[in-house]
Parts: structure tokens; sequence; C-alpha cells
């Protein structure tokens, strides 16, 4: 039994040195991989774009004076960190030309942090080093902080009833696969074939305890805690780790280009008794755990929450609006009121690389 722990070990170990030898380094504070005395410029045509969490990555290939083409990783902060510069998810596109200002790579790697971006010979984005600002003065907050930080709040939500504290999700719960109505699924070619393409092993992020973010966890029987921030809602979840999210409740709408995320922009008011809540701008993600396809950008999700039993239960119903299907699609759900506390509930991902080892699939997983 040790031995074979052992091998597993070894062999998802090896599996990793594998998947980061082949171009994408290691993640590290960046005052380790990068030097923070030193700038340095490339110009190059974008090969590819990776605008996800933790760092933003930029692909250049970049053309020596002798013909040689060698292809640079760029890094720099998370998605939602580069909104004040102007930087979002289509700023930079395959097939761009760049220049590239940076601090370069400590260990000689054609790699290096963004500091500033021009495109196709267009006005310099500046980006920032990604340290803490180092004085007091360095620190400039956007007009409206108080009201997103919800720090303003002074006063609770005019609400018809107190629905804060802890809630269990097993209440006229589920399973999350093919649970969603009408049936047949009312799905475009275009969700058939992305449907298609996600029925390879291994290919739903849950299982690598990435969180699956809106719609699934409302269908999932992880428990919540509701808390009354005045300005919004915070909805705190304890599935695979903790998610939080807001529910804003005065009336604002989401700012222009607000980023996609896996829990989107909720918005939510109380009407005929029930709190309905309104989520847009989310990441292209899975409806359900059998790979039903979300468009992300162009979906919008209208929950309803009905209290019963005078507030010790609520029913719950989701609609899903998306244009890669014909029609919309419904989930219920339920929750009741619970003394239990959220648990920790961490997700250890060994199962899945196991299951991969054990299909024989682990080599071929780790080459795509």
């Amino acid at each position: 039994m040790a031995a074979n722990k052992m091998f597993l070990g070894l062999s998802y170990i090896g599996a990793l040195i594998c998947l980061t030898s082949g171009g994408a380094f290691a993640h590290h504070s960046t005052a380790v991989d990068f030097d923070k005395d030193a700038q340095a410029s490339i110009e190059g045509v974008v090969t590819k774009v990776d605008f996800i969490n933790p760092h933003v990555r930029i692909y250049v290939d970049v053309t020596s004076a002798n013909g040689d083409v060698e292809n640079w990783q760029i890094e720099t902060r998370p998605p939602g960190n580069l909104a004040p510069s102007k930087f979002f998810g289509d700023t930079v596109e395959v097939g761009d030309r760049v220049r590239i200002d940076g601090q370069p790579s400590r260990r000689g790697r054609p790699s290096m942090w963004l500091l500033g971006i021009a495109i196709d010979g267009g006005a310099n984005i500046l980006i920032g080093a990604g340290d803490e600002p180092s004085t007091a003065e360095d620190i400039v907050l956007p007009a409206d902080w108080e009201t997103f930080s919800g720090i303003a709040a002074e006063n609770t939500i005019d609400a018809p009833l107190d629905i804060t504290g802890l809630w269990g999700g097993r209440y006229r719960f589920t399973a999350t696969v093919d649970d969603l109505e009408p049936k047949p699924m009312p799905a475009t070619p275009e969700a058939l074939r992305l449907r298609d393409g996600n029925q390879v092993f291994g290919s739903d992020y849950a299982l690598r305890c990435i969180p699956t973010g809106l719609p699934r966890i409302f269908g999932a029987p992880v428990g919540v805690e509701i808390y009354d921030q005045g300005l919004f809602y915070l909805f705190v979840y304890s599935a695979g780790g903790t998610s939080v999210r807001r529910i804003y409740m005065d009336g604002r709408s989401a700012p222009e280009n607000w980023p996609l995320s896996m829990l989107g922009f909720s918005a939510g008011r109380w009407e005929d008794g029930s709190l309905v809540i309104e989520t847009t701008h989310l990441k292209p993600m899975w409806l359900d755990g059998s790979g039903w396809p979300m468009s992300g950008e162009e979906t919008r999700l209208v929950e309803t929450y009905i209290p019963r039993n005078n507030g010790v239960l609520m029913d719950r119903r989701l609609v899903i609006h998306d244009p890669l299907y014909t029609e919309p699609l419904i989930r219920t759900r339920g929750l009741v009121r619970s003394e239990e506390p959220l648990t920790e509930n961490v997700c250890d991902p060994e199962g899945f690389y196991s299951d991969l080892l054990n299909e024989g699939l682990i080599e071929e997983y780790f080459a795509e």
C-alpha cells in the first residue's frame, strides 16, 4: 500500500514537472521571478492570451536580427486588477503587434513582468509593477470606492423578512446532472457541439478543485451564510473552500467593463415577498456536471428565493437565459434554516489524478 502511494505521488509530481517544463513557468512571488531593479523592452506578435487568474499571461513571438524566433511569456496582474488600467479580456488579441516594457526574468528566461504595452503602434498602456504602493500618496481610489466596498453602509436592507443567518442546501436537493428543465434540452447545434467536446475524461474542472461558480453552485447541496451589509447581501458558500458573493440591493447596475467572473455581477430586489436576483458578467462555464455549456458573457441568470413556513424554508428557482439554448432553462432547489456552522470543505484533487493514472490517461492529459 505504501509503495503504491509513493508510486502515485512520484507519478503525480512527475506529471506536474512535465506540465511546467513545456514553457509554462512555475508560479512564485513576482519579486522571485523578475528583477524589480531592471527594465527591458521587446517587440513582437501576440500568439496567445490567457486572461485568467492568478496572473494574466501574454505570449509574444520575438524575431531576432538573425531571423530566429523566440516565444516570450509576459506576466501581469490578475484580470480584476487590470480594469483600472483599462486593460480587459479583449484589449490584446492574437496577431496584434506589440511593444512590451517590463521587468526581465532573474533566470535568463524569455519572460517579463508587464509594465507597459503598446498595441499596433498605439498609445502605451501603463500597468504598474504589481507591488503594493510604496507610500500613502501612491494610493488612488475610484470615486465610488465606498459604495462598492460597502464601508458607507449604515442602514439595513428594506426587506419583508430577515433572511440573514445560516442555511442548509440539502432541502429539495437533486444531483446537478441533467437536472434542468425542459427536457429534452432545447440545445442549439453549437451547444451540442460544445457539450460533445466536454465529454473528454477529466474535462470537468470541478474534479481538479477549480470552483464551479454560477449556476452550478446554485444546485449544489452546500451551506450558505447570508449577511445584511446595508448596500448588499453577502452570500458565503461552503463550496470547495469558500466562495463569497455580493448581491447589490440599492438599484445599481454593473459599471462599464465590469470583468467576467465565476460568480458574475448580481443585483437583487424584493418583489411580492420574494427575493429576485439577476446575474450577468459570467465566465463561460458548465451548467451542470454533465457538460452542458454556458456562453458566459451573454448569459443572464434570474434567481427567485421564496420564503416558506414563516421563514424556516426557502424555495428557490433559477432561470437561465443563454443564446446556446432556444428557450430558458429552469433549475429548482431549496434552503432550510440551519444551526450548523459552515465547514471548510477543502477540495483535494488527488482522486482526480489517481483516476487518470489508473485509466492510463495521465500522460495524454498533460500532453494536451
